[in-house]
This record gives structure tokens, C-alpha cells and sequence, in this order.
């Protein structure tokens, strides 16, 4: 499991945001286990007012498009779904 509190995985999963990988571990939506956990490391850090280099920097935008772009993909899969369904009835 990532280290999150509770509060923070609730409000992930209300957000799409998190996922179970092949290998069970739970993960933030289109990233792997270890990049999402240097994604919520990076956010702790940044969270207790400690800095990083720009290379981390870049690297944390790089994993944040990443994750959005398939937490979009998922939330537009599920209206999609929902609206196909409600056309049926």
C-alpha cells in the first residue's frame, strides 16, 4: 500500500486517482508502483516545506501528466459507459 493516510485515499479514490497493479500494490493511476511512490514522496517532501532540485522537479511534473492524463481517461470511460447505458434503457 502507499504510504497515505486514510483521509488521502479516500478522497484518491473518490478522484479516480487510485488503481491495483498486476502484482496487487496499490498505485496512482498510470504509474507504476515505484513512480507513484516518488510521487507521494515528492509531495510529502514539498508538504513538510522541504525543496527539490529542478531534475526532481521535472521528474514529479513528468509523473503528475501522467497520472492525469490517465485519471482523465478513466473518468471519461466512466461517463461514457454510464451515458451508453442510459441510452439503452
Amino acid at each position: 500500500m502507499l504510504l497515505i493516510t486514510e483521509v488521502e485515499r479516500q478522497f484518491l479514490t473518490d478522484t479516480r486517482s487510485l488503481g491495483i497493479d498486476a502484482q496487487g500494490h496499490e498505485i496512482l493511476v498510470g504509474l507504476s508502483f515505484e513512480e507513484s511512490t516518488a510521487y507521494i514522496a515528492h509531495q510529502n517532501f514539498e508538504r513538510y516545506g522541504q525543496h527539490s532540485n529542478s531534475q526532481e522537479s521535472d521528474d514529479y511534473l513528468n509523473l503528475y501528466a501522467k497520472h492525469e492524463h490517465t485519471r482523465v481517461a478513466v473518468i471519461v470511460a466512466e461517463l461514457e459507459a454510464r451515458n451508453d447505458t442510459s441510452l439503452r434503457h
